[in-house]
């Protein structure tokens, strides 16, 4: 099993894993749901016979009636029209002029930016997106070789109708009794920084400091519990809740993090959910990467609020993940809890609860944990007109800016045999 500071001493290598850039969009998506605010959805591709990607008629819809001028700036994307993913990026861009006259497209070479960068600014408003961000990464599990998803169309879209919203989202991090200590904004900064890159205003929360959760408060992100809670925490957080306050959690395994969280599950029953003491190993192999059973690549319910709002073929890399357990349905029932599932492991999946067991087959004490939950959406109902709302992942490795080689450790593991 991964330690979780190992993973952060890790350098970054040429085949990395990098699924935060989903779990931005997921991020981004959730609290666009909170905040009623229509995005967009993007759905499939249309390749034209003259080669270029069509502007669907959902980005259409949502452009056409904007009645501010809007201005988008292509910076040094020049050297890289080679590239045919970015020449039909490029080529994208260029045609949401003809959707609406009040946008205008203009090309520069300039040397301020080290990458291809796109500007987008209204009268009020800015965003800035570079070419990475017109793309979503994962890495072949045969090859090691990343490959590239245009989610360009989505980007811009949603980066126009962010710059002409009066809107902004307050997110606060909560920072109390993180595993990762000092650094958690650090380990976090890439998330971090795209979320403020999306019109949301994000500010630390130390809870032992404030004493209470802001009543702006959009969402609250609670990336891992290190250490239990005080009892103070465990009641604001409690009335957050009660008062129709939504969270976004990621949760390791206490087991693995060697603490008890008796306070901070109190907050968890409201809910009606626990995170299990042992990680899940998937045994399916289309479902892990790299032939690590320890690397999961759960299956997304597409049906879900969540699922269908993602890109086509999205796809999350859990490290070492625990499993999310629900209490059954009659108390449930009594919490008025229910809930939907965002991605679970598959049928072959089995949990692990002797963490110092690191052979990666199926042994006897591991207990077989098939369609096992490990991200789900649930919501409270406190009364007819409040509910609140839980965004809950099991794993926040992922949601990192680590970066893990699958192939050194598939490497390594083969050494070991």
């Amino acid at each position: 099993m991964k330690n979780i500071k190992e993973l952060f001493s890790k350098k970054t290598t040429k085949n990395k894993i990098m699924t935060v850039i989903l779990f931005i969009v997921i991020v981004v998506i959730y609290i666009e749901i909170n905040v009623l605010i229509s995005k967009f959805n993007i759905p499939d591709k249309d390749l034209s016979k003259s080669k270029l990607y069509s502007v669907t008629d959902e980005s259409k819809e949502k452009i056409s009636s904007i009645n501010q001028k809007i201005k988008i700036e292509l910076y040094n994307f020049d050297e890289y029209l080679y590239s045919s993913d970015i020449a039909n990026s490029v080529d994208l861009i260029k045609q949401y002029p003809k959707i609406n006259s009040n946008i205008e497209v203009t090309e520069d070479s300039s040397t301020n930016y080290e990458v291809p960068t796109v500007i987008i600014t209204s009268d009020q408003n800015t965003r800035q997106l570079t070419v990475d961000d017109l793309f979503i990464y994962e890495e072949s599990t045969d090859t090691y070789a990343q490959e590239a998803f245009d989610i360009t169309e989505q980007e811009i879209t949603n980066a126009i109708l962010d710059v002409v919203s009066d809107n902004k989202n307050k997110v606060y991090l909560y920072i109390n009794h993180s595993p990762y200590g000092s650094s958690v904004q650090t380990v976090f900064s890439i998330l971090l920084r795209k979320l403020d890159n999306r019109l949301t205003e994000i500010y630390a929360l130390d809870l032992s400091t404030t004493g209470n959760i802001p009543d702006d408060c959009s969402t609250l992100i609670i990336p891992t519990i290190g250490e239990d809670i005080s009892e103070d925490e465990k009641n604001e957080l409690i009335s957050y809740i009660n008062n129709g306050g939504n969270i976004l959690l990621l949760q390791e395994s206490p087991k693995i993090l060697g603490i008890e969280i008796p306070n901070f599950q109190e907050v968890l029953n409201l809910y009606g959910i626990s995170i299990s003491e042992g990680i899940l190993m998937e045994g399916a192999d289309e479902y892990k990467l790299g032939s690590v059973p320890e690397f999961i690549i759960p299956q997304i319910n597409n049906k879900s609020i969540i699922g269908n709002k993602l890109p086509e073929n999205s796809k999350l890399l859990l490290v070492d993940s625990a499993k999310i357990n629900f209490q059954d349905e009659e108390i449930l029932k009594q919490l008025n809890v229910s809930y939907e599932v965002i991605a679970q492991t598959s049928s072959e999946a089995y949990l692990r609860d002797d963490l110092s067991n690191t052979v990666y087959e199926k042994i006897e004490s591991d207990e077989i944990a098939g369609n096992s939950i490990v991200s789900a959406l649930v919501k409270k109902e406190i009364n007819e007109n409040i509910t609140s709302e839980l965004i809950v992942f099991s794993n926040s490795i992922f949601a990192t800016d680590t970066n893990i080689s699958v192939k050194d450790e598939v490497q390594n593991q083969t050494k070991n045999r």
